[in-house]
């Protein structure tokens, strides 16, 4: 190891700089309590835990992966499991064939333009065949909305047939109940090699990553309600903008950043627009607002949906739905207010929490 000195004017502003050519990564205690050792301990444990995950882990499991040969472009006929050994490390890559997750989110964007470029359109008089005007508003057919939200749907499962694969530890069993108290990572090493040693250190890096986030996760959570707990929030909903925490010791100070999210469950929005009705209609059953306006206006049905409280005043004041050559119309103003408001009601509130610290200024 090479040690260089670089000397100042002042004894703080002396250093010492070392050329190393690995790095000690420690199993974390638990932390408890909101303290200033605590606090690094969790920052120096995320900054850790990057290391393992994309040198060791990441980069092994590509390498092992890649072994089985197949991937999304070349599939095999039957969910398959490839076994291989290193040295005496047993794993085995387990491979499924998938439909992948559609993207709802895109279907739900598109059918969100599309009524916005309508709405645009109409209001600059540019005619459509598809728009028509009820009382100087703009209409479409339900039927034509409906073809253009199954059209969209359809579009995104698309070419989304591929696989799902898995490495997964078989022996010796060993490895499974003993966790290191440290693992070195070596500058330059490269992790992806099939070798006795980057089996044995993946397979470690999983378990450690594991326990130590099992010992600091709970300190992100007592910051949390700690934080909320100074502003007053006694519930993570009513958090309604990005606000920071300081928390100020002798020499640094740590901000605990908290930002209020929603994930949108776009593809219950979806069903709250073209979901078929059940066979016999319960006031809890789910159905598509398209669905309720056709068997109101083409079943006569609109007085029992609303003794069973599916529809409302607000439901015909949105939609306002008309008959005019055998099609049925609704306002495009009232779809694009239903999306809105379906996006805002079918999301679930979450926090995104950033913990950073800086330096207090001391000159």
């Amino acid at each position: 190891m090479l040690t260089l000195l670089v000397q100042g004017d002042e004894d703080m502003n002396k250093q010492t700089a070392e050329v190393v050519v690995d790095y000690k990564i420690p199993m974390p205690s638990k932390l408890e309590g909101i303290t200033e050792e605590n606090f690094w301990k969790y920052l120096m444990w995320q900054d850790d835990k990057k290391i393992l995950s994309k040198k060791i882990i990441d980069a092994f499991k590509k390498s092992a992966i890649s072994t089985s040969g197949y991937n999304d472009t070349n599939r095999p006929e039957n969910n398959t499991e490839t076994d291989f050994i290193i040295g005496d490390i047993k794993y085995s890559v387990k491979t499924v064939l998938t439909t992948k997750t559609p993207s709802y989110s895109d279907a739900f964007d598109s059918v969100s333009n599309y009524v916005s470029v309508l709405l645009e359109q109409h209001k600059k008089s540019i005619k459509r065949k598809d728009v028509r005007t009820e009382e100087g508003e703009a209409y479409i057919a339900v039927n034509d909305l409906s073809k253009k939200i199954d059209n969209d749907l359809n579009n995104i499962l698309k070419g989304k047939e591929g696989v799902s694969q898995k490495l997964i530890f078989i022996g010796p069993k060993d490895l499974v109940t003993d966790i290191p108290e440290s693992i070195n990572y070596t500058f330059g090493r490269d992790y992806s090699a099939f070798s006795d040693y980057n089996a044995r250190t993946y397979r470690f890096a999983e378990l450690f990553i594991k326990k130590a986030d099992k010992r600091t996760n709970s300190f992100k959570d007592q910051i949390l309600e700690d934080s909320l707990k100074t502003l007053g929030i006694k519930n993570k909903k009513d958090l309604k903008e990005i606000v920071g925490i300081a928390y100020s010791f002798e020499n640094m100070k740590f901000t605990n950043q908290l930002e209020p999210r929603s994930r949108p469950k776009y593809a219950d929005i979806f069903d709250r627009f073209i979901k078929p009705a059940p066979g016999k209609i319960q006031k809890r059953s789910v159905f598509g607002d398209l669905v309720k306006i056709l068997m109101i206006k083409e079943q006569g049905l609109g007085d029992i949906l609303k003794e069973k409280n599916h529809v409302d005043n607000k439901f015909y004041e949105d939609y306002n739905p008309v008959v005019k050559g055998g099609k049925v119309y609704i306002r495009l103003q009232g779809i694009k207010e239903r999306l809105s408001f379906y996006k805002k009601e079918l999301s679930t509130p979450s926090i995104e929490q950033n913990i950073f610290q800086r330096p207090l200024r001391i000159y």
